[in-house]
C-alpha cells in the first residue's frame, strides 16, 4: 500500500480518502481493507474500496491506520508492515473571533485600543478585518461613528457622536468567516482630569499629622476620584483619601508628597503637595518675677533762688510773745483810779513772701515756709 498523506479539514468538514494498493494475488477484486486498532467512531472504511470517510466538528487530531488483505495471503501490519499505512486527520479549530465585553467611551476623545483575536484560522491564511455599525439588527456598510479597525485586529478611534451603539467585528481567512458583536455607550465629553493647588502643609515631629479630602483638590473627569501616593517620606500614607502619618526627627525638613488621582473611567493624573517637617518646640522653666521694691524719696530743701528775674523769699521772722506788766500805785488818795490796761503791742512775724516757681531745670524745686500765728493781747490791771 502506497504512503497516505496527512489531511486537515474544518468541523463537519466531509472527511474522504481512497488508500493506493499495488500488488498482491488477483484478481484484485478479492483485496479487503479495514482499520487497525481504535479509530474514531465516527470514521469509516470500504472494505472492497479502502476509502476511508467520517465526518466531526470536535478538533483535534486524529491518528488512524488501514490495512489490506487479500484471499491467498491473510496478513497483519506487524508481519507484513507494507500492507498498513497510518496517517493523521487534522479537524481544525472553527474559526472564530473573540469576545468583546461591553465599552464606555467619550465623546471626542481617542478610545482606548482593542485588539480583535481570531482563532482557527486555515494554516498560511491573513485574516481580514472589519468592523461596522448594526443597525435593525444588520451591520451596516460604513457606519462606524469614527471607530475603525487596522490590518492587524486592532480597532481604534475617535467616536463622533454620543449614544450606544451595537458594533460587528468580522474575519475572514479566505474559506471561512466568522464574527462577533460588542456594545459601546458614548457619553458627552467631559474636561481633563486636573489638580487645583494644595495649601503648603506642615507637621511636627512626634505629632500625629492628617490631611483629608485630597479628592476636593481634584476637578474634571468623571467623579468619584480615589486618590493614592505616588512619592514622599515613607511614614505619610494616603487612605481614604487622607493623607496621615507621624514623623520623626529623620523627616525634618521639607518634602513634596506625590499624589496620583484615579476617575471613576480610571482617567489618571499626577499632582503633588509640599510638606514641611519641623522639630518639636522645647519647653522653657517658668521665671520667678521679684516683687519691686519701694524706696523714699528723701525730703529737698530747695536752696535760696539766684534767679535775678525772680523776688527774693523772705523768710518769716520770730514771733514774740508779750510779757504782762504790773503799774504801780497811786500815791493819789484823792484818785480812784480806773483800772488801765495797758497792752504790751506784740511783733507780729511778716507774712511770708512765696517766690515763684523757678523755671530753671538746674534748680531743685523751692520749699514754702509754714505760716506764722500771731500772739492775742495781754491786759494789765491797776488796782485803786
Amino acid at each position: 500500500m502506497d504512503p497516505i498523506m496527512d489531511i486537515a479539514v474544518d468541523p463537519g468538514d466531509a472527511i474522504s480518502v481512497t488508500p493506493s494498493v499495488t500488488g498482491g494475488a488477483t484478481p484484485h477484486s478479492n483485496r479487503r481493507f479495514y482499520l487497525v486498532g481504535s479509530p474514531p467512531p465516527w470514521l469509516y472504511v470500504a472494505s472492497d474500496t479502502g476509502e476511508v470517510t467520517g465526518s466531526t466538528s470536535t478538533p483535534g487530531d486524529y491518528e488512524v491506520t488501514i490495512g489490506v488483505t487479500d484471499q491467498v495471503l491473510q496478513t497483519d501490519c506487524d508481519d507484513w508492515p507494507d500492507t498498513c499505512r497510518t496517517f493523521t486527520i487534522t479537524v481544525r479549530q472553527p474559526l472564530r473571533v473573540a469576545t468583546i465585553g461591553p465599552q464606555t467611551w467619550q465623546q471626542g476623545s481617542a478610545i482606548p485600543t482593542i485588539q480583535a483575536v481570531v482563532t482557527g484560522q486555515r494554516p498560511g491564511s491573513t485574516p481580514a478585518w472589519a468592523i461596522h455599525r448594526v443597525i435593525d439588527g444588520s451591520p451596516v456598510t460604513g457606519q462606524r461613528n469614527g471607530v475603525g479597525i487596522s490590518a492587524s485586529g486592532l480597532i481604534s478611534g475617535t467616536p463622533t457622536d454620543t449614544g450606544s451603539y451595537t458594533y460587528q467585528v468580522s474575519v475572514t481567512d479566505g474559506t471561512n468567516n466568522a464574527s462577533t458583536t460588542f456594545t459601546a455607550t458614548v457619553t458627552e465629553a467631559v474636561p481633563p482630569l486636573t489638580w487645583s493647588a494644595i495649601p503648603a502643609q506642615t507637621a511636627t515631629v512626634g505629632v500625629p499629622f492628617e490631611l483629608e479630602g485630597l479628592d476636593t483638590y481634584v476637578e474634571g473627569g468623571t467623579p468619584e476620584y480615589t486618590v493614592s501616593r505616588l512619592s514622599g517620606p515613607t511614614r505619610f500614607t494616603v487612605s481614604n483619601n487622607t493623607l496621615s502619618g507621624t514623623p520623626e526627627a529623620a523627616d525634618i525638613g521639607s518634602h513634596t508628597v506625590g499624589l496620583l488621582a484615579v476617575d471613576d473611567l480610571g482617567e489618571i493624573e499626577q499632582g503633588s503637595l509640599s510638606l514641611t517637617v519641623v522639630a518639636a518646640p522645647t519647653t522653657a522653666p517658668p521665671t520667678t518675677t521679684a516683687a519691686p521694691t519701694t524706696t523714699a524719696a528723701p525730703t529737698t530743701t530747695a536752696p535760696p533762688s539766684t534767679d535775678p528775674t525772680l523776688p527774693p523769699t523772705t523768710t518769716a521772722a520770730p514771733t514774740t510773745t508779750a510779757t504782762p506788766t504790773t503799774a504801780p500805785p497811786s500815791t493819789d488818795p484823792t484818785t480812784t483810779a480806773a483800772p488801765t490796761t495797758t497792752t504790751t503791742p506784740t511783733t507780729t512775724a511778716d507774712p511770708t513772701t512765696t517766690a515763684p516757681p523757678t523755671t530753671d531745670p538746674t534748680l531743685p524745686p523751692t520749699t514754702t515756709a509754714a505760716p506764722t500765728t500771731t500772739a492775742a493781747p495781754t491786759t494789765t490791771l491797776t488796782p485803786e
